[in-house]
C-alpha cells in the first residue's frame, strides 16, 4: 500500500516533536509499505527545523514545505498555516505522481482537508482525517475567540467540509464521538488509536547526565525523596500549583522540573524562595529516560479545561508509565489512564489541597505498593500502547 501521510507539525528523531507521524509511518514501513510524509519545513514544536525539501529517514520518505518562521500564536503563524495549505497544492501533481491508496490529513487543524481532498478524490485513494483537537472548539474554548472571528468562521467551514468527506476519522482522543455524532458523523466512520511510546527508543536509552545524578544523590543522603515533571513549561501545563505545593514539603520531597517553555522565568521566579525546588534544561529522548529512572515519582498535569471532556492522550504520560515509577496525575478530563491502569494516584488538576494531600498519601506509600504501581502502568503500556502495535490498529482504516 501507498501512503500519503500529512502532518504540518511532523517531526522525528533529528527534529523533535511531534514524533508521533515518524513512529506510525516507520511501523509501515517495516510491514511493507511504501510511505510519504508531508511537514512543515518551519514548527515550533521543534528543537531543530529541517533544511533540505526531501529526505529519507528509517525508510521514510519526507518533503519539507518551506512556510514562514513564527513566535507565539498571533497573525504570523496563521500565515504559517495558510502558506502550508498553500503549498499543499501547489505541489498536487507531485503527491499525485505518489499515486496514493491512502491520504491521512494530521494536521492539528482542520484546514487541509481541502487539498488532501481534492488529492484522494484525484489519485481515487481512501481520505483518513486525524483527529488531534476538536477544531474550531479548541480556539474558541482555549483562546476565548469569538465564533464570528474570521479564523474561526474558515476553520468551522473545513470542519464541517471534513465530516462530510472524510471516509474514516482516526480520533486520537477517546471521548470525540459523541461530538461527531452530534455533527452527523457515523460511528462506523469514527475510530481511536491514542498515542504511545516506541520500544525501539527504549534500546537506545543514556543515563542521566552526571550533574543531574549528583543532584538526585545529595537529595538522598538528605533523606529526601523526589518527584519529576517533565515537558513543556506552558500555561496549560499548569505548574504553578506544583511549584506552591513544593512549600509543604521542604525537607522531606525535591520537585524537580526538566524541560522548558514560556512559562518557565515566571515558574522560577514563583520557587526563588524554595529550597526544593529545581529546574533541570531540557534533554535529548534518549537522556531523559535515565533522568526519570532516577525519580521517586513523576508528575503529570493540565489546566483544568472544558475542552478536555473529549479526553487527552498526552505522550509524556506513556513516557511516565514505561519508566516504571508511580505517577501522580493532576488532570481532569473525559479519561484516566492513571486510575484505569492503577499505576498512581489522580486529582483534580488546579487543586493545590489535593495535590499536598495526594503527595503525603505517596510520601507514605510502600516500597511494594510503588513497585506494584510502576510495574502496572509498564505493563499496560507495553502490551496497548507501543507504536508497533499502534501502527497496525491505524493501518486498518486505511485499506
Amino acid at each position: 500500500m501507498r501512503i500519503l501521510f500529512v502532518n504540518h507539525y511532523s517531526g522525528g528523531p533529528k527534529y523533535g516533536m511531534a514524533f508521533r507521524p515518524h513512529y506510525l509511518a516507520k511501523y509501515w514501513v517495516r510491514d511493507g509499505h511504501e510511505v510519504t510524509v508531508v511537514g512543515s519545513r518551519f514548527a515550533h514544536q521543534r528543537h531543530q527545523q529541517p533544511d533540505c525539501f526531501t529526505e529519507e529517514v528509517d525508510g521514510v520518505r519526507y518533503f519539507w514545505l518551506w512556510t514562514p518562521p513564527y513566535l507565539g500564536n498571533g497573525v504570523k503563524r496563521v500565515i504559517n498555516i495558510f502558506v502550508f495549505v498553500g503549498q499543499l497544492f501547489l505541489n498536487l501533481f507531485r503527491w499525485l505522481k505518489l499515486k496514493p491508496d491512502a491520504v491521512v490529513a494530521s494536521s492539528t487543524y482542520p484546514l487541509d482537508i481541502f487539498p488532501i481532498w481534492l488529492i484522494a478524490r484525484l489519485s481515487g485513494a481512501k481520505l483518513v482525517f486525524e483527529l488531534h483537537d476538536i477544531w474550531p472548539l479548541s480556539p474558541m474554548e482555549l483562546g476565548n475567540m469569538s465564533k464570528w472571528h474570521p479564523f474561526i468562521m474558515v476553520m468551522r467551514m473545513a470542519e464541517r467540509f471534513m465530516h462530510k468527506t472524510a471516509d474514516q476519522i482516526v480520533s486520537i482522543l477517546p471521548k470525540t464521538y459523541e461530538y461527531l455524532k452530534s455533527q452527523g458523523v457515523e460511528e462506523e466512520r469514527w475510530a481511536h488509536v491514542p498515542n504511545g511510546i516506541d520500544l525501539d527508543e527504549w534500546q537506545a536509552a543514556e543515563a542521566a547526565t552526571q550533574s543531574f545524578q549528583t543532584l538526585v544523590s545529595d537529595l538522598k543522603e538528605k533523606g529526601m525523596q523526589t518527584i519529576c515533571y517533565a515537558g513543556a513549561h506552558g500555561v496549560p501545563n499548569a505548574l504553578h500549583i506544583f511549584i506552591e505545593a513544593a512549600k509543604k514539603f521542604e525537607n522531606r520531597l525535591a520537585f524537580i522540573l526538566i524541560g522548558g517553555g514560556p512559562e518557565k522565568e515566571k515558574l522560577v521566579g514563583l520557587a526563588k524562595n524554595s529550597s526544593n525546588v529545581f529546574f533541570v534544561d531540557r534533554v535529548s529522548k534518549a537522556g531523559l529516560i535515565g533522568h526519570l529512572e532516577l525519580m521517586d515519582f513523576l508528575y503529570i498535569s493540565l489546566q483544568k479545561q472544558p475542552l478536555f471532556r473529549f479526553g487527552v492522550s498526552p505522550n509524556k504520560l506513556f513516557d511516565y508509565m514505561m519508566v516504571a515509577k508511580p505517577i501522580i496525575s493532576a488532570v481532569t478530563a473525559g479519561n484516566d489512564l492513571v486510575t484505569e491502569c492503577a499505576c498512581g494516584w489522580s486529582l483534580e488538576a488546579e487543586n493545590v489541597t489535593a495535590l499536598e494531600a495526594t503527595l503525603e498519601k505517596a510520601l507514605n506509600s510502600s516500597s511494594e505498593e510503588r513497585r506494584a504501581m510502576g510495574q502496572r502502568g509498564k505493563d499496560a503500556v507495553v502490551k496497548r500502547f507501543s507504536y508497533e502495535q499502534l501502527a497496525k490498529d491505524f493501518l486498518q482504516y486505511l485499506k
